[in-house]
């Protein structure tokens, strides 16, 4: 066999093995995106009742009070109900509360909550509202309503036409949704504001808009300030709640990832997302020939789906809060087509119960679900939550809890998942809380001479702080039980919650890297030796020639170079959009701070390989943030004169970022993000709770 042989077939599996290496690396991913990696932090509106259900009660097929009898019944907890602006105020200056004042009132008498969605303004004539006149209209049903409804939803599908009256326009509706935020906070100061839903499509304008571009801009726009949580619709279409692929040109269940994905790039993933419809359409066989623009589905499969939806994001979402399915019944006021809205019978297919009040499928199987043993599942959980069991006279509030002087205080917490943390407040004071998980020590936590694992409640600098403590981590996907004892701590609230997390066992995927980088490594060690076995000819010599020519220090140069492209590249390909997430979390005076730092340390480092290490790192903070390198060259313009020295020469500060920049921006140009896999849906646009087993009370 002539040399050449074992070269191009060692080579070709290196390369072989790299690619089996990044499809691992993706897979992974897929499988992962959209799980937390650490324990969940407390989010403001996650921890409520999951179970929600979209109902027209002004318009359905049943009396009012049967409707809301089902909805209770099937263990809703929440009820998305629509307050027409059109309705309520059929004439200027004239408002016809007697509908909504019995919608209001028989939902309380039934323990449903409801969030009230202002939308349809009278006289609609294909152009939005007047800001000043719609705030106008929310101040009103705030201030008659405030002391029974928390939760105002500002518009509906403001992305399409059909929605907005006009052509999408990210900052006209920023603009009705301050005013009207302002005014509902003016008139219910323990309201909670919700963005408006915003529907599914893939299309980028002019008459319809993504509904991730339009957050974007919305973000841009300055609308962070005047809405509490955002609202998705993650309709499954034609395929189930498990299709993991997340990107903008695919409609998916998984499509509420990419949306919570432009949350927590904007520094508001301290903010739930709300799922405002979800569900599968499922229309009786001979209406066949009413267009869907779902997709279809039987009703055993719809069933099916909508269970496994719902658990998916009990176990996987804590950043979800209440999911509202699509719906009870169609909204039977909703305009013929033609007119801009889909007609309701369309829209049958999601419903909960036929016209005459009849369960389907769909419902029977989501108030089995509902009705399940309550679980302790993933997300951040407060003492007051009622699902822990004390012993001791403990005081609960909203503080967290509080043991006494006197007695043995135990909570014992049963939950589901991977991972368990201890929410607890340190301070100035001796105290601690003893662990076991299963009934073993928390495999995290220190152990005392007795073998107990414990969380000490002093804090490190005696000043009072708020953390979360990793107690277990690796546990098997499913039940435990932890039990916590207090050793003093009185009239300090030390136990403030605790959070359970769930990943998917990493093992599998840790053990196939392993292996291929193992031989990736024994290829690349056979490619060496291979090449310097064969006879290269006059290239390869001239090549040797120029190398033995370099000095050692541009040799050093030239070989961290290409160890850093190949870095780059693998971590352009691998690790950017995990990099990219750490960095963010450091938000943007962390970033800067860091990136100044790494400037410095490569300035001022006295060692050539200090120098090359604060270099990379530099290199790499431009590569996730080309901005700052961007700012870095118009801060360090002024100091051209004062170069730093490298092998030799001298370049100046502000000629090395900009080289950094332009490097980083065209490794980003050549290296687009990964697309998700599997094909993309086609152009066009989607339609417009935790129950007993959920998280929260």
């Amino acid at each position: 066999m002539r040399p050449t042989v074992p070269f191009i077939l060692l080579t070709f599996l290196l390369l072989l093995t790299l690619l089996a290496g990044g499809a691992v690396v993706a897979d992974h991913r897929a499988a992962t995106r959209g799980i937390p990696s650490g324990l969940p932090e407390p989010v403001a509106d996650a921890d409520v009742p999951l179970l929600c259900v979209n109902a027209a009660l002004h318009a359905t097929t049943l009396p009012l009070e049967q409707a809301l009898d089902l909805i209770a019944e099937g263990d809703f907890r929440w009820v998305r109900q629509s307050f027409p602006w059109a309705l309520i105020e059929p004439a200027p200056g004239r408002y016809d509360w007697a509908l909504w004042d019995r919608i209001v009132d028989e939902a309380a008498l039934r323990g449903l909550r409801l969030i009230a969605v202002l939308e349809r303004p009278p006289d609609w004539a294909g152009s939005p509202p007047t800001p000043a006149n719609f705030a106008r209209f929310a101040e009103a049903v705030a201030a008659r309503y405030g002391d029974r409804i928390d939760y105002y939803q500002v518009w509906h599908n403001p992305n399409l036409k059909d929605g907005w009256g006009d052509r999408p326009h990210p900052a006209q509706y920023a603009e009705l949704l301050r005013q009207a935020a302002l005014a509902i906070r003016a008139a219910d100061p323990d309201a909670r504001i919700l963005l408006a839903s915003l529907a599914p499509t893939v299309e980028r304008g002019p008459e319809n808009l993504s509904e991730v571009r339009f957050l974007e801009e919305l973000y841009t726009a300055g609308a962070a300030p005047y809405f509490d949580i955002v609202a998705a619709q993650a309709y499954g279409f034609e395929t189930g709640p498990e299709d993991r692929r997340v990107g903008e040109g695919v409609l998916n269940f998984s499509r509420a990832v990419l949306i919570r994905e432009v949350m927590e790039a904007h520094g508001d993933g301290g903010k739930a997302l709300w799922v405002s419809h979800f569900g599968w359409n499922s229309l009786p066989p001979d209406w066949e020939d009413v267009p869907s623009i779902w997709g279809t589905v039987d009703e055993e499969t719809q069933a099916e789906y909508t269970v496994g939806a719902l658990e998916r994001a009990r176990r996987e979402w804590p950043w979800v809060g209440a999911m509202c399915l699509s719906h009870f019944q169609p909204d039977l006021s909703l305009p013929a087509p033609g007119t801009g809205t889909p007609d309701a019978r369309r829209h049958w297919g999601f419903a909960l119960v036929g016209p005459d009040g009849t369960p389907r499928p769909v419902y029977d199987a989501v108030v089995e679900w509902a009705r399940r043993p309550p679980a302790n599942d993933p997300g951040y959980w407060t003492p007051s939550s009622g699902v822990a069991k004390w012993k001791g006279s403990w005081e609960l509030s909203e503080l967290g809890a509080d043991p006494g002087q006197e007695g043995t205080y135990t909570v014992t917490v049963p939950f589901w998942g991977t991972d368990f943390g201890l929410r607890v407040r340190r301070g100035d004071y001796r105290a601690y809380l003893y662990v076991t998980v299963d009934g073993e020590p928390a495999n995290l936590l220190p152990r005392d001479e007795a073998g107990r694992a414990y969380v000490i409640l002093t804090s490190p600098d005696y000043q009072p702080q708020e953390v979360t403590i990793p107690v277990a981590r690796g546990l098997p996907a499913g039940s435990h039980t932890a039990v916590v004892v207090a050793e003093r701590g009185w009239d300090q609230w030390p136990l403030a919650g605790w959070s359970v997390s769930y990943r998917p066992d990493d093992r599998p995927y840790r053990r196939a890297l392993a292996g291929l980088g193992a031989l990736a490594l024994a290829a690349l060690a056979g490619v060496v030796v291979a090449g310097r076995r064969m006879d290269w000819g006059r290239a390869g010599r001239a090549v040797a020639a120029a190398w033995a020519r370099l000095s050692e220090g541009v040799r050093w140069a030239v070989t961290l170079a290409a160890a850093g492209l190949l870095w780059a590249g693998a971590w352009m390909t691998w690790g950017l959009e995990t990099g990219g997430g750490v960095f963010r979390r450091l938000g943007e005076g962390g970033g800067l701070a860091v990136t100044l730092a790494a400037a410095g340390l490569f300035y001022y480092s006295p060692w050539f390989l200090l120098t090359v290490f604060a270099g990379a790192a530099l290199f790499g903070i431009i590569l996730l943030r080309p901005d700052y390198g961007l700012a870095l060259v118009a801060g360090l313009a002024p100091f051209y004169t004062l170069p730093r020295p490298l092998l030799d020469k001298a370049f100046s500060m502000a000629e090395i970022v900009t080289l950094m920049t332009v490097v980083a921006w065209g490794v980003r140009a050549l290296t687009p993000p990964p697309a998700p896999r599997g094909e993309e849906a086609p152009s066009g646009r989607g339609p417009t709770g935790r129950g007993p087993s959920g998280r929260g009370p």
